[in-house]
């Protein structure tokens, strides 16, 4: 939630002097609280774009090629809903894995977010609060698609 966001904003300031001569604990408290607020910012500038209708910025957080493909062929022409505000509720950051996974992830993320908007072209208003799986990899934070809720039923039941 806000909470876990604020708590590694001031992690990141207590500890954001030198590393040298930190304990091994306080390098770990400093690298999750970082990757937090990166996956943080990766989530908000990924359901912006949605809001905004760029597409195009959103597939930038799906790492696979033909998912990312499938995505922008999927949503290029609407989904159907329109998304006029968006909230991210809660930010997990998991331990980095001891060796980087077959997929090239070194560590996963959770992120639970509300939606709100309506669909089109009924103008039903609607409120969801997804869970989404994330993956850091080596360029940054990008989209699980087949571990999180899919987008499309955004507008669903």
């Amino acid at each position: 939630m806000l909470r876990h966001f604020h708590l590694a904003l001031t992690t990141t300031v207590l500890l954001s002097g030198s590393m040298l001569g930190c304990s091994p604990d306080k390098k770990a408290a400093l690298t999750q609280s970082v990757e937090l607020m990166s996956l943080n910012d990766s989530a908000s500038a990924y359901w912006d774009a949605l809001r905004w209708g760029n597409i195009g910025d959103a597939g930038r957080y799906i790492s696979d090629a033909d998912e990312r493909l499938q995505f922008l062929k999927t949503y290029s022409e609407g989904m159907g809903f329109r998304i006029t505000d968006k909230t991210v509720l809660e930010v997990d950051v998991s331990d980095a894995f001891p060796e980087p996974r077959e997929d090239g992830a070194l560590r996963q993320g959770r992120v639970v977010i509300r939606i709100e908007g309506y669909t089109i072209p009924d103008s039903k208003l609607e409120s969801k609060v997804l869970a989404q799986k994330w993956d850091r990899l080596d360029t940054g934070w990008f989209l699980d698609l087949k571990n999180s809720e899919p987008l499309w039923n955004v507008s669903g039941p």
